[in-house]
């Protein structure tokens, strides 16, 4: 396992696969350090929420969504790398 983020309070994940590139694949998991309580977006409705953004907005949203997809999978392999070093 890879630690790539500690979230705090009120923070999300899991956006990656409503906005991205990996089609509704979940591509991430957490671990909880105590009690946890999460909520859970219907997929519908953020459809529905998101499609009713400008074009330009919808566009940026997507945008950054992958570049931090990239970018979390390319820590991911960075930190693989670094440990099998390590051994």
């Amino acid at each position: 396992m890879i630690k790539v983020d500690t979230l705090e309070e009120g923070e999300i994940f899991g956006e990656v696969p409503l906005f991205g590139e990996t089609k509704g694949i979940r591509t991430a998991s957490i671990v909880a350090r105590g009690p946890l309580k999460v909520g859970i977006l219907d997929k519908e409705k953020m459809k529905i929420e998101f499609e009713s953004l400008s074009p330009q907005l919808r566009e940026l949203l997507t945008s950054l969504v992958s570049k931090l997809a990239r970018t979390t999978k390319e820590v991911s392999l960075l930190a693989v790398e670094a440990a099998r070093e390590a051994e």
